[in-house]
């Protein structure tokens, strides 16, 4: 059920054409930007974000779980935009992916 959902939420999002999907959409295609876009998609739909970026801006800290989660996608944009060849001419940073083209925050 939740599978099903989650490839709902993505379809809808490719549908839709929505900002937050675009440069990951750009990504070489793989399992593992797969499996990241319905991460990001369950994230998006659980915690209500409505950004334009994947993760919305980063979560206070009163919400540990959702910090947690927002941390580990972040790093696996990074991961993936780092080591994948893109589908386009045109390319996009993590940090640009992440905070609508504005750089990451560094974390102590």
């Amino acid at each position: 059920m939740i599978a099903q959902r989650t490839e709902y939420l993505v379809e809808t999002a490719r549908e839709q054409q929505a900002p937050w999907l675009q440069d990951l959409e750009q990504v070489a295609d793989g399992t593992a930007r797969q499996e990241l876009i319905r991460d990001i998609a369950a994230f998006r739909e659980r915690y209500a974000i409505d950004s334009t970026a994947p993760l919305g801006p980063a979560p206070s800290g009163h919400d540990t779980l959702q910090l947690r989660t927002w941390e580990s996608l972040r790093q696996q944009i990074t991961v993936l935009t780092s080591t994948a060849p893109l589908n386009h001419s045109t390319s996009s940073t993590a940090s640009e992916i992440v905070h609508d083209h504005a750089p990451l925050k560094q974390h102590p």
